[in-house]
């Protein structure tokens, strides 16, 4: 196998610090996306879900129910102090 050389990245700097960040933001916000797309589907049948948020007075989200039309399935979960 050929040798292409040596590489050398200064991971003390401020920049790649920065990089890394946005990185992380960015992988976090993906990999919330696609558990919203996985709860959207049944567990049971694989078809798509219904789902209702209830709300308490101060409109913050109290629990979220999830319903599936073709099988029945019917999950409910109790959301946190902040949106989820």
């Amino acid at each position: 196998m050929a040798s292409i050389g040596n590489i050398t990245v200064d991971i003390n700097t401020i920049k790649f610090a920065r990089k890394l960040k946005a990185i992380a933001k960015h992988a976090k916000a993906l990999a919330d996306e696609l558990d919203e797309i996985e709860k959207s589907f049944c567990p049971q049948c694989g078809e798509g879900m219904s789902r209702a948020t209830d709300l308490n007075d101060g409109s913050q989200p109290v629990t979220e129910k999830a319903f599936c039309s073709s099988c029945g399935y019917q999950n409910e979960r109790v959301l946190g102090g902040e949106s989820e």
